[in-house]
């Protein structure tokens, strides 16, 4: 086994917090090295097409994506932002749900779990 795939298989289900550019007021931001272990780097010198992709579709106040392209969208939410997240969803007509329960069982939540499904309602 080569160092890389070592080092690969070490990086499974690790979560490493980066921080965004200045022009981001060095905002967190959460990435896992299993996509690459350039993430272990500094992100502003690792992946310039995240952020071409981060300058384009961030914005300060933006809520666009939720507005027009009403995708469907997971994410981890601290549980300190659970309630703020979901009334965000709620807001722009998205039903919550557990992504880490099983299909056929999930129901909608009150409150974005840490594993948060929000599916557009029509």
């Amino acid at each position: 086994m080569n160092l890389r795939r070592l080092a690969e298989r070490m990086s499974r289900g690790v979560v490493l917090r980066r921080n965004l550019p200045p022009e981001f007021h060095r905002l967190p931001m959460y990435v896992s090295p299993e996509a690459g272990l350039r993430y272990w780097r500094s992100l502003d010198k690792v992946d310039p097409s995240l952020l071409r992709m981060v300058r384009e579709l961030v914005k300060p106040g933006s809520t666009h994506l939720l507005q027009t392209s009403r995708r469907i969208v997971w994410c981890e939410v601290a549980p300190q932002n659970s309630d703020a997240v979901a009334a965000l969803l709620r807001n722009h007509r998205y039903d919550i749900y557990e992504a880490d329960q099983d299909a056929t069982d999930r129901k909608p939540v009150r409150r974005a779990p840490w594993s948060t499904l929000a599916v557009p309602t029509p």
